[in-house]
C-alpha cells in the first residue's frame, strides 16, 4: 500500500483506509419493520459522520480492502459500544450478517462493487442506531459511532484509525510533549494492543513496563477486539488516579498485573553527552513540536564541549511529528 499520499492530504493520525463495494441489504420475513424510524438529532449526526467517513475513505485510500471484513468489525464494534442485550450481530458466513434487536432483524448479504456502497451502508447503521442506541443518555449514540468506526478501520491495516474528537485533541496534546496519561505509546498488532514503547521518566516506564509488553486487561476488562481508540479512551483519565493493566509477556505463563497511577507526561525528547574519546551520544526518544529545537540545542553543546563524531540512539523511538 503506498501511504504516500495518505501522509501528504492527512495529518498524522488521521489515515484513513479505502472502502469500496456494493452492501445488498434484504430484509427478514415476519419480523422485519416496514419501515425505519426516524432518527434523533444526535442519530442523524451519527448517521453523517459515517457518510463523511466513507467519503474521505474512498478519496484517499489507495489499494482496496477486503470490505466485508471490515464493515463486519464495524458492526461488532457497534455491537460491544451499546451492549448485546441492544444490538446482536450475528455472522452467517463470510459475506453475510443478521442485525438482531429484540423481535426485529434485518440480513444483511456483501457482494459486487458500486456507488450503492455508502447508502447501503447507511441503512445498515441506521437500523442498528435506532433500535440499539435509543434512549441511553445525551451523546450514547454518537459514542457508539466512534467506537463503530475505529473497529471497521482497525480492522483494515496497521496504518488506519478513526479518531474521535477526544481522542484527537489528546493526540495534539501529546505532540506539545506534555500531556496526561501513562506514558506508553499503544498500537494494534495481530488484533492485541501491545505497548510501543514506554516512554522514559513516566510512570508506565517507572512500574516497569515494556516494548512488546501485550495489555490484555484493562481494569479487569479483557481488551480482545479492541480498537486503539477503545483502548486509549479506556486508559485515559484524571491524574493522580490509578489504572490496573494485565499484561503478558513472553516467558510468562499467565498475565501478571501492573498498577499505573496516572499522571502529566512532560517528555523530555532529546538527552545528550559526551562519551571517551570525543564521541557524542544523543538519546532521540520521541518527536514532538518542541524535538528540534532540543536537537539543536544538543548539537552544540556537544560541540562546545568537544565532541568529534556522533551516536543519535533511535531505540524505541514511537515516531510523532
Amino acid at each position: 500500500m503506498d501511504l504516500k499520499r495518505l501522509r501528504q492530504r492527512w495529518p498524522a493520525g488521521l489515515l484513513f483506509a479505502a472502502v469500496f463495494a456494493l452492501i445488498l441489504i434484504s430484509y427478514a420475513p415476519a419480523s422485519t419493520p416496514s419501515r425505519l424510524p426516524d432518527l434523533t438529532e444526535e442519530q442523524t449526526r451519527a448517521v453523517r459522520l459515517l457518510r463523511e467517513t466513507v467519503a474521505q475513505i474512498e478519496e484517499n485510500y489507495v489499494s482496496l480492502p477486503n470490505l466485508a471484513k471490515a464493515f463486519g468489525a464495524g458492526l461488532k464494534g457497534l455491537q460491544r459500544a451499546v451492549g448485546k442485550e441492544r444490538l446482536e450481530v450475528i455472522r452467517k458466513d463470510a459475506g453475510r450478517f443478521a442485525l438482531r434487536s429484540g423481535d426485529e432483524e434485518m440480513a444483511v448479504r456483501f457482494g459486487g462493487r458500486g456507488p450503492e456502497v455508502l447508502s447501503a451502508m447507511e441503512e445498515a447503521y441506521r437500523f442498528a442506531m435506532s433500535k440499539a442506541a435509543a434512549g441511553r443518555g445525551e451523546g450514547a449514540d454518537l459514542k457508539a459511532m466512534y467506537l463503530s468506526l475505529g473497529a471497521m478501520l482497525n480492522s483494515l491495516d496497521p496504518f488506519s484509525a478513526f479518531l474521535p474528537p477526544e481522542v484527537f485533541r489528546e493526540m495534539q496534546v501529546e505532540t506539545t510533549g506534555r500531556y496526561g496519561g501513562l506514558g506508553i505509546t499503544i498500537t494494534a498488532r495481530d488484533k492485541k494492543i501491545t505497548i510501543v514503547s514506554p516512554i522514559e521518566e513516566t510512570p508506565a516506564y517507572e512500574a516497569g513496563l515494556k516494548p512488546e509488553d501485550v495489555i490484555s486487561l484493562v481494569n479487569g476488562e479483557s481488551t480482545e477486539e479492541w480498537s486503539l481508540t477503545e483502548a486509549v479512551m479506556k486508559m485515559r483519565g484524571p491524574t493522580g488516579t490509578a489504572v490496573r493493566l494485565g499484561i503478558s509477556r513472553k516467558g510468562w505463563p499467565a498475565p501478571r498485573e501492573f498498577v499505573v497511577v496516572r499522571a502529566i507526561i512532560q517528555i523530555r525528547s532529546v538527552k545528550s553527552r559526551v562519551m571517551k574519546d570525543d564521541v557524542g551520544y544523543i538519546r532521540l526518544s520521541a518527536f514532538h513540536e518542541r524535538t528540534s529545537d532540543e536537537m539543536g540545542s544538543a548539537m552544540r553543546r556537544l560541540r562546545d564541549a568537544g565532541a568529534r563524531s556522533l551516536i543519535l540512539d533511535l531505540r524505541n523511538n514511537p515516531g510523532g511529528l
